[in-house]
């Protein structure tokens, strides 16, 4: 067995710097192509390209499907989701009204 492990600190990123990063993970993707990989996503963006997505609680698995069944189905998984666009939106700026 192989295991191809990629990880990446949470943090605010300029452009390019993402940009690099969805790079390696488009290769790492590439890389576990016909393998079954788990990932465990901080940032839900990454989960888009995953073929099953799992939602796990305190009872265990709650729900299974692809990205789109999952918002649709899943509340946990659509709060999350809604949770999550809104704050890559949000805008940050300084005392004087200067955009961060």
């Amino acid at each position: 067995m192989k295991i191809l492990q990629w990880e990446k600190k949470t943090r605010i990123c300029k452009v390019s710097v993402r940009q690099r990063k969805k790079r390696r993970l488009m290769i790492s993707l590439c890389l576990c192509q016909g393998k079954t990989v788990i990932i465990v996503a901080h940032r839900l963006g990454i989960v888009q390209e995953c073929d099953r997505i799992a939602v796990i609680g305190n009872q265990g698995i709650e729900a299974v499907g692809n990205f789109t069944w999952m918002k649709e189905h899943s509340p946990y998984f659509k709060k999350a989701w809604e949770d999550y666009n809104m704050a890559r939106n949000m805008e940050y700026r300084l005392k004087g009204g200067e955009a961060v």
